[in-house]
């Protein structure tokens, strides 16, 4: 929860330099963690949560993004393009697939007899250790690991 503990900080900063854009974007990124914590079935809000949410909101951004630019409305294009900007910020950088092959290995060689079942555990260990890894390269990272150790 460390950018959910922040926005607040955030909007207030935003507020005082009188930049009601960048206060807007925080406002939306709050109301998404908060639309979260109050959905039905919901998990709490941890710090892979969090990234997908940013991670979400960076997508539909992007999208309305090109479509305003499309129907040539640029006011509006660059307020979807500011939003991109500043979510960029927030969202980490993903990590490189040595850290992944890293992690990946370390894990393969706590468990006795890795096998094919234990492909879930490994990517579970794997996004608690990098939670903004791509899902789709970590599960191609830890497939490849257990073949070869197989």
């Amino acid at each position: 929860m460390i950018i959910y503990n922040r926005i607040d900080e955030c909007i207030k900063n935003a507020m005082l330099s009188k930049d009601m854009e960048l206060c807007e974007v925080f406002r939306s990124i709050k109301c998404a963690f908060q639309n979260h914590e109050t959905a039905k079935n919901a998990k709490p809000i941890d710090e892979t949560i969090e990234i997908e949410i940013l991670k979400r909101l960076r997508k539909q951004a992007y999208e309305s993004a090109e479509i305003f630019k499309q129907e040539n409305r640029m006011d509006l294009f660059e307020k979807r393009n500011f939003e991109c900007e500043v979510l960029d910020k927030l969202i980490p950088d993903a990590p490189s697939d040595e850290e992944l092959i890293y992690i990946v290995k370390t894990a393969v060689s706590e468990i006795e007899k890795p096998t094919m079942k234990d492909m879930g555990l490994l990517i579970k260990k794997t996004k608690e250790v990098f939670p903004s890894a791509d899902g789709k390269t970590v599960s191609t990272i830890v497939n490849e690991m257990l073949r070869a150790v197989i």
